[in-house]
């Protein structure tokens, strides 16, 4: 049976990398400059004391997700989600 693969991009958001956005991706540095939160795939700062500096991500579903250190921002045709790093390793593999 013949195997298919997705490409897709991917890039994961820990504390150290958050503060250094030198080493992020451009598609995920434009969703970050984007100028309205309300905008489908906006990511920006959450401004709360549980927050810690993470970020908010909202998903090409128009959905809000608070983000945790060492999850991953998905980029595939267009659209982005977020998976924990669990979900992310059962859902994907690096080729």
């Amino acid at each position: 049976m013949p195997v298919y693969f997705r490409v897709i991009e991917a890039y994961q958001i820990t504390e150290v990398l958050r503060s250094d956005r030198r080493t992020w991706p451009a598609w995920l540095s434009k969703l970050l400059d984007v100028e309205l939160r309300d905008d489908i795939g906006s990511l920006f700062a959450t401004n709360t004391e549980e927050s810690d500096g993470k970020l908010t991500l909202r998903d090409s579903d128009g959905s809000r997700h608070l983000m945790d250190w060492g999850d991953w921002v998905v980029y595939d045709v267009g659209s982005v989600k977020f998976y924990s790093a669990a979900d992310f390793a059962n859902l994907y593999r690096q080729v």
